[in-house]
């Protein structure tokens, strides 16, 4: 139903991490922008910073060179008690993998880090 709902005029769509952030892109990508998708429970509150920064790297690879732009978020909202290292370690990665972001093309991060797809 991605593809109804997103004709509906939503102005961006929040991808929950159980769902592909590749596939919405591929269904939805050209309609709306898409944001999400790092899991908030599993990697946000019981991952490690290892874990953080992987998934953070792993979304910006499926989702940064969405048509209409996206947004790197958790998957849903970020859990109370999350440890502070690992927000912090969110940041980090956003900031040095997302680096040089421009709708619809691969982060200039993931570029120079040899990350593309």
């Amino acid at each position: 139903i991605w593809k109804h709902v997103a004709e509906l005029g939503v102005s961006m769509w929040s991808i929950d991490n159980i769902e592909d952030l590749e596939e919405a892109k591929i269904e939805v990508g050209d309609i709306v922008a898409i944001s999400g998708n790092v899991p908030p429970v599993e990697v946000m509150k019981y991952g490690t910073i290892d874990d953080v920064i992987d998934s953070v790297k792993e979304c910006l690879i499926k989702g940064s060179d969405s048509p209409k732009g996206y947004m790197l978020y958790s998957g849903c909202q970020v859990p109370l008690g999350t440890p502070r290292e690992n927000i912090l370690a969110f940041i980090y990665a956003g900031r040095k993998y997302g680096r040089g972001a421009q709708i619809g093309k691969l982060c200039q991060g993931l570029v120079e880090a040899n990350l593309s797809k």
